[in-house]
């Protein structure tokens, strides 16, 4: 490969980067001797004075070189990621139920182009997925990306809709959607997106994953005081898996056992009260529906609503009704 004189004034710098890159590390280092072979094989010549003023750019820029000393060779410490951060990446990838395979393939080969290839093997990770199956919708990202756009410009969005069949495939609903977006939300390792329903005149959660042709339009957001009104950062300890219930001030006891439990649901900022020698009671805004009621019942005896009567009422017909079905 030949290249002429332009291209090779500003190419030399970016080859060498490229070789620090993949081809050292802290016990995989390079001299100017390799260096000048490896830019004779791309058609460039250079000389070894030129070599050191070019190392001397690159770390000027920003590049980590670490000089061992005059028979050591010198390699690049770090790139833009530690070793370690990387790898947490992948471990990321990996299990995210959002990112299809081939995309997790995909990101996991450019991760590990951030480090030198004496590393290639310690990508390849053993973590255990459980129960996770990787989603079939390759657009996701760039609906994510519209979305977040969207929201930015308070424009409303259209889409079309998907939905499960009994044959397990998911098909278009015949529906356009015209949503007003107020904010994404990662729960249950899936994104949802939170918005006002243009056409129903309410607000609703939608699978980001089942959305299809996603489009923002030239129309203002509606609603505009509702997304105002919204409290970002407490709206996923009030939700529960993203299906909406009437907001309700609930007063629960829980037995102390419990504490950690309530914590890792709704943060440290709760205020708790003792209620007895062995349990504590809350009071919460959160959504009462039937989520909220299944969570609640996974706590067994060790979790009780307290007020208001009808939550509490609502709970019981909820527990009844499962027992009936077994009579």
């Amino acid at each position: 490969m030949s290249v002429n004189h332009t291209s090779t004034a500003k190419l030399k710098l970016l080859y060498l980067m490229k070789y620090f890159i993949e081809n050292t590390d802290e016990n995989h280092t390079t001299n100017s001797k390799e260096l000048i072979a490896y830019l004779n094989s791309l058609g460039i010549e250079a000389e070894r004075k030129a070599i050191y003023n070019d190392i001397e750019a690159l770390k000027t820029v920003g590049m980590d070189i670490i000089n061992k000393g005059k028979r050591g060779g010198c390699y690049l410490a770090c790139g833009e990621f530690q070793l370690a951060e990387l790898k947490l990446l992948v471990d990321a990838v990996q299990v995210a139920k959002v990112i299809t395979p081939k995309k997790t393939q995909e990101l996991i080969k450019k991760l590990s182009a951030q480090t030198s290839k004496y590393h290639a093997n310690e990508f390849q990770r053993d973590v255990v997925i459980m129960d996770r199956a990787k989603t079939a919708n390759e657009t996701i990202y760039y609906n994510i990306d519209t979305i977040h756009k969207a929201i930015a410009e308070r424009k409303a969005i259209t889409f079309k809709y998907m939905e499960w069949t009994m044959a397990k495939k998911l098909v278009e609903k015949p529906k356009q959607y015209h949503v007003s977006p107020w904010l994404l939300v990662w729960d249950n390792e899936n994104y949802y997106l939170v918005g006002y329903d243009d056409l129903l005149k309410e607000k609703r959660h939608y699978r980001v994953d089942k959305m299809k042709k996603v489009s923002i339009t030239k129309d203002d957001c509606e609603n505009e005081e509702g997304y105002l009104a919204l409290d970002k950062s407490a709206y996923g300890k009030a939700t529960f898996g993203m299906y909406d219930g009437s907001r309700t001030q609930v007063k629960l006891r829980f037995d102390n056992e419990l504490i950690g439990v309530i914590i890792d649901r709704f943060g440290t900022d709760i205020i708790t009260a003792p209620y007895d020698e062995h349990s504590f009671c809350v009071q919460l805004n959160i959504d009462v529906s039937s989520n909220f009621f299944g969570w609640l019942a996974g706590l067994g005896t060790g979790a009780k609503i307290l007020e208001p009567y009808m939550a509490a009422e609502e709970f019981r017909r909820y527990m009844q009704n499962i027992a009936d079905i077994y009579r």
